[in-house]
């Protein structure tokens, strides 16, 4: 940008001096006398001064060249620079990822951590909204009688994230600002609802994956219901003559995951405890996962 400057700069003066000299053309010539005395004869001479203007004439135009040049190499390396091809675009990486990974391959949770008695968290998985307020909502309060029973909204468009209050009885604040609108929200910010104050972190990680560790095969769970048995109809079969034709499942609720025994012959434990009846239990990173004779892994893939 400054070279870019400067060429205009230099184009400017070396046009408004090419004028002012092509004005001195049109003017007439002073006399000179040639004998230098009074009284004496006098005559024109205009042949030095001719050939400085022409000399200047021919430095002005040299610079109006020059410049022009530097300006069209300017311009093309400028354009080629920022110029993206159609076949460029699959390379081009993720703004808002440092890490330069996929990110739609990724599960979206929103924590939010009670800044009142940090032991109490709440993760949610929100696709496109996620509510907060006493009851019903994605993240609920009941005891709290200050909030209304949806107080507030939290949406996610691609990659941006905004908070919204929905025309509570006491409002909602962000930052300690009154949220009116839809207010831009970031990792960090602090959310004030009724008694209950959230300190909101956004946490992308990929769909958790079941891995056997008997062979070492695993597999993604990409669905709300993974069932894992002896038929081929599951969505992980494990052979082996002590594991039923199906098993056991997990599934996800609200961007939690939980395994359920599905009146399997040998059972699934969790921690050495055998689930009862339709009992869900939650499953974190790094669970263990039994059914008969075969150890399961639960965990959560890392970022590329």
């Amino acid at each position: 940008m400054l070279l870019y400057q400067c060429v205009q700069n230099l184009m400017s003066t070396a046009l408004i001096s090419f004028f002012k000299i092509n004005a001195m053309f049109n003017e007439p010539l002073n006399t000179i006398p040639v004998n230098g005395g009074t009284g004496g004869s006098t005559d024109s001479v205009d042949g030095g001064s001719s050939v400085n203007w022409l000399v200047i004439a021919m430095v002005v135009t040299a610079v109006i060249i020059v410049a022009v040049v530097v300006f069209l190499i300017v311009k093309k390396t400028t354009k080629k620079s920022v110029g993206i091809s159609k076949n460029d675009i699959g390379t081009i990486p993720n703004i808002a990822d440092n890490n330069r990974y996929n990110y739609e391959e990724y599960n979206h949770y929103i924590n939010l951590v009670d800044l009142n008695n940090t032991r109490n968290q709440y993760s949610v998985l929100i696709n496109d909204r996620i509510t907060l307020g006493k009851s019903g909502c994605s993240v609920s309060f009941p005891d709290d009688l200050l909030l209304s029973n949806v107080q507030c909204e939290i949406k996610r468009r691609g990659q941006l994230y905004s908070i919204k209050d929905l025309n509570s009885l006491n409002g909602t604040k962000y930052d300690y600002m009154m949220v009116y609108g839809d207010t831009p929200v970031i990792t960090g910010g602090i959310i004030e609802i009724g008694h209950q104050k959230l300190r909101i972190e956004f946490v992308d990680r990929k769909p958790p994956v079941v891995v056997n560790l008997k062979n070492g095969q695993g597999k993604t769970i990409l669905s709300n219901r993974f069932t894992v048995g002896l038929l081929s109809d599951n969505s992980f079969v494990v052979n082996s003559k002590y594991v039923s034709k199906n098993h056991a499942e997990i599934i996800s609720r609200e961007g939690k995951y939980y395994v359920r025994d599905l009146n399997s012959k040998n059972g699934t434990y969790i921690d050495n405890r055998r689930l009862q009846g339709s009992e869900l239990i939650e499953l974190f990173d790094g669970t263990r996962i039994r059914i008969a004779d075969v150890d399961l892994l639960f965990k959560f893939e890392k970022k590329d």
